[in-house]
């Protein structure tokens, strides 16, 4: 799955994650995951690996694109309201359980 971000947006990963690679293909992504105290930061032609089971936050730290691979993931229709930033749309992707 690709999504193009723009500054300050967020995706939201639900579910068990872990082994999800977030490719970073443009731009600069902050990423955070619960239980983890290391906030991360990925430019373009870096990424990351999903280690724990948990929320995992994905924003765009500039205008960026990322790819999310290495588990079935399933997108729900359309941004929301973002609680942290009201201005910044929040894309909210779910693992299927048992994936």
């Amino acid at each position: 799955m690709t999504i193009n971000l723009d500054r300050d947006e967020t995706v939201r990963l639900e579910g068990d994650a872990r082994g999800a690679i977030i490719a970073c293909l443009a731009g600069v992504l902050w990423i955070t995951q619960e239980g983890d105290a290391t906030d991360h930061l990925v430019e373009a032609g870096g990424q990351f690996t999903v280690e724990r089971q948990g929320l995992v936050l994905v924003e765009a730290r500039r205008d960026a694109q990322l790819a999310i691979r290495g588990v079935q993931l399933s997108e729900a229709a359309g941004p929301s309201a973002n609680r942290r930033r009201s201005f910044s749309p929040v894309h909210r992707v779910s693992i299927p359980s048992g994936v």
